[in-house]
């Protein structure tokens, strides 16, 4: 599905829990890109940390770790979407000018 290094963009808009706030976490961005830095999967699914986002050591249900997002929250970088939807419109634009 991903792999280390690969740059996803977030879908989901996070809620950061108010106690790992005061501590320093925090969550990816809804639209924003991030590149994966470890993923963990197990039975529950599959988990990513990111370079851009280094969070502390916190407490949680499974241990002290450093908070982990579902990758099912994000999708794959597409390099190609500016472009195309650049080109998209332009062309629209062409053709709503000769109307």
């Amino acid at each position: 599905m991903f792999s280390i290094g690969e740059k996803v963009v977030s879908i989901h808009t996070f809620t950061v829990r108010p106690d790992a706030a005061k501590l320093g976490e925090t969550n990816p961005i809804k639209g924003e890109m991030y590149t994966i830095r470890t993923i963990e999967c197990h039975k529950d699914g599959c988990f990513l940390r990111f370079e851009e986002l280094i969070n502390p050591v916190l407490n949680y249900a499974n241990g002290k770790t450093e908070c982990q997002f579902c990758s099912t929250r994000f999708r794959k970088l597409d390099p190609n979407f500016a472009e195309e939807l650049l080109e998209k419109l332009s062309k629209e634009n062409l053709i709503n000018k000769k109307v």
